[in-house]
């Protein structure tokens, strides 16, 4: 669950005493607040010099209130903002997943809550609903979650915030490539259907932040459990490698600044991460070999796999209102440490580009890259004993590449907004490919794992 942010800007209140027609009989005047003495000319003139200050800077932007909003009392109000957003469209996907057909998507939030002294102390309860509705393959979904966050305002600096929530993902009968039918001769004619790509996420975080404008620090403390559905065929004392469940437990820090300068023409943001993950139900893996020793006999098995991440985003745009149009660039580091062995010790490396320009009244189009490329160690996957080698180069690794392109049009106070969309990926990686009774030997896969995925849509977005 992601966390909201409040600002309010404070602004300094200035008595006047009324001149009167008769300086003898008129009181004196009070002083105005913040100032040691001045008369009336000098209060106009620094009036002068506040407005001529407020027009060089740049204006802000009052938030509209939602449809749904009452106020309670003198500082109380009740909000509640709904989103709903619906599309049809085609995917095709190749290589890993290879499948193609039409969907339909439907979904909606509602965030209930109130806010107190103009959002010095907001409480919220965000619900949210997904489904995607597939033809052609069997790859429906349906999302869903629910959320607590409060935040307090302590001064004009200074905020903290709290959130916790759930969310559910379910994916009934998904393909799975790790449970291949076989035909009367033992080869692979089709896989088999399981529920074990769903999950279910329980998250509690805790924020504080300053602020000084321009400039926002804030600090983050998040905990958060995973659970997957258990697959039938798991044998968790004679095969524990085998479909192991996809539990995780995750604690983690983050360190964010955002900001904006020249009038709002340039922002910029950047966030250090570091992640502690544990994997209870899934070994760790030796180095080179990727065995783990679970099963009956031989060596004890290894330890429950534990991961540390670091990771470190920056991003910066640019808006010209000569051409319409706000520039993007970022890019970004992480490393992942297998604390065992290695194994899936590995760096990543990530940059983009994107750009949106409005031509047109609310006419928005917009392009978007992403390159990712990542390395592990000396330490991973290795040629050896039933270990084929690398498809290229001396250690593993793999490249992705996606592409996203959208033109929408906000109508109606910006409300309602109709989007047309597309999404190119393309993925490579110099990992063995799978390959029946060969490797893994006395397996049945037939694993390709590069990917390329094409998506299509177009929909309406509704924010009231």
């Amino acid at each position: 669950m992601f966390l909201k942010r409040f600002c309010v800007s404070s602004g300094l209140v200035i008595a006047c005493a009324t001149t009167h027609v008769f300086a003898e009989e008129a009181p004196a005047p009070p002083l105005p607040s913040g100032a040691a003495a001045a008369d009336a000319v000098g209060v106009k003139a620094k009036k002068k010099r506040r407005k001529k200050k407020a027009a060089a800077e740049p204006r802000q932007k009052r938030a509209r209130l939602p449809a749904i909003h009452q106020r309670v009392g003198r500082r109380w109000m009740f909000l509640s903002p709904v989103t709903a957003h619906a599309g049809l469209g085609y995917a095709r996907d190749w290589f890993l997943r290879d499948s193609e057909g039409a969907f339909a998507v439907l979904g909606g939030t509602i965030t209930p809550g109130m806010r107190y002294s103009r959002g010095r102390f907001v409480v919220s309860a965000p619900l949210g609903v997904e489904h995607r509705e597939a033809w052609g393959t069997p790859l429906r979904q349906l999302d869903a979650g629910a959320g607590l966050v409060a935040s307090l305002r302590i001064d004009d600096a200074w905020a903290v915030a709290a959130d916790g929530g759930a969310a559910w993902r379910g994916r009934p009968a998904w393909p799975d490539m790790y449970q291949p039918l076989l035909d009367d001769v033992g080869a692979p004619r089709g896989l088999r259907g399981t529920d074990r790509f769903g999950r279910t996420t329980g998250r509690a975080g805790l924020e504080g932040t300053w602020s000084s404008d321009p400039l926002r620090l804030s600090l983050r403390a998040e905990l958060e459990r995973r659970e997957t559905p258990i697959d039938p065929a798991w044998d968790a004392a004679l095969n524990p490698t085998h479909l192991v469940p996809g539990d995780l437990d995750r604690w983690g820090l983050a360190l964010g600044a955002r900001g904006m300068a020249a009038r709002d023409i340039l922002r910029y943001r950047a966030t250090l991460r570091f992640d502690d993950l544990t994997h209870p139900l899934e070994d760790a893996r030796d180095a080179r070999t990727g065995r783990t020793h679970g099963g009956p006999g031989g060596a004890p098995p290894n330890p429950p796999l534990h991961e540390r991440r670091w990771g470190l985003e920056a991003e910066v745009s640019a808006r010209s209102a000569a051409l319409a149009t706000r520039f993007l660039l970022r890019g970004g580091v992480e490393h992942n440490d297998d604390v065992f062995d290695d194994y899936l010790t590995w760096i990543r490396w990530h940059a983009g580009a994107g750009a949106t320009v409005k031509p047109w009244r609310t006419l928005a189009l917009s392009l978007d890259y992403d390159l990712r490329a990542r390395e592990y160690t000396t330490a991973g996957y290795a040629e050896g004993l039933g270990h084929p080698p690398l498809d290229w180069g001396d250690v593993r690794g793999d490249l992705e590449h996606r592409v996203r392109a959208e033109v929408a049009y906000p109508m109606r106070r910006r409300s309602l907004t109709p989007y047309l969309s597309a999404r190119w990926l393309r993925s490579q990686t110099n990992f063995p490919d799978y390959a029946p009774y060969v490797y893994p030997a006395g397996a049945a896969y037939r694993i390709d794992w590069d990917r390329a995925a094409l998506q299509l849509g177009a929909g309406l977005r509704a924010q009231l």
